[in-house]
């Protein structure tokens, strides 16, 4: 299910919620406001990145979690990013809550998985753009069979880019990304879902020349996916999120 805004969700919540933004939803607001909203630590992490597109899509999927984690939890969006820490390793996560979470970025769009940890334990995301790329440069990322496929296949790019989105969407959800070796997950023969080194992992629709995967530990029962408008993502700047202690 995939819904527009960022309603407050009623009855039951889904176990995993994914939240997709384009960078055009914040056209004309400027990156110096927007990295405001942010705690010191967090801003200044994100401002050393040259690329201007790589610091909005960092910025936009924290923005994501505040508008995620308000949704869920009725939390304000300084209380979601205060409680926001990394691994040593890097791994996204939020202290003292029972929520797995998991960011990406690519061209335009911006990502954010919400999991319930009891449901779905450890969860992982990857958003990239569709563009050409030879197979032969992924020996160390891809089996002989799985280069074969993508050789093969009627869009060796698109192939190409959708069996690496399954590949560090599971590998996210180990735990450590590509700090392990990513020829440990197949990324198979099926076309929308599957299971892959004992994560489960699923397609979701985005934008045209994109592929989005997630992937969690355990197979969700109820996932939602929502593209937050403009005025989602900034009414929790200006003091309309609330916190339920």
């Amino acid at each position: 299910m995939a819904e527009e805004g960022a309603p407050a969700v009623s009855g039951i919540a889904p176990d995993l919620l994914v939240l997709a933004a384009d960078q055009a939803r914040l056209e004309g607001v400027g990156e110096g406001f927007l990295l405001s909203l942010l705690p010191d630590s967090q801003r200044l992490a994100i401002s050393r990145y040259r690329r201007v597109e790589d610091r909005m899509g960092r910025l936009l999927a924290r923005l994501l979690l505040g508008a995620g984690l308000n949704m869920l939890e009725g939390w304000s969006r300084s209380r979601a990013l205060a409680a926001l820490a990394h691994e040593p390793e890097g791994r996204p996560f939020l202290q003292g809550g029972r929520r797995e979470i998991s960011f990406s970025h690519a061209g335009r769009w911006s990502v954010c998985a919400i999991g319930d940890g009891a449901a779905t334990g450890r969860v992982g995301v990857d958003v990239e753009a569709i563009r050409p790329l030879a197979a032969e440069e992924f020996t160390l990322v891809f089996s002989r069979p799985e280069l074969e496929a993508i050789r093969s296949s009627p869009d060796p790019y698109r192939e190409l880019i959708r069996r690496w989105t399954i590949k560090e969407a599971v590998l996210k959800a180990r735990g450590r990304g590509f700090l392990e070796d990513p020829l440990t997950v197949d990324s198979g023969c099926s076309p929308e879902a599957g299971l892959s080194a004992d994560r489960y992992w699923e397609h979701l629709p985005l934008a045209e020349g994109y592929w989005l995967t997630v992937a969690a530990e355990r197979r969700w029962n109820n996932l939602k996916t929502v593209f937050p408008s403009a005025e989602a993502l900034l009414a929790l700047a200006d003091g309309r999120g609330t916190d339920n202690q």
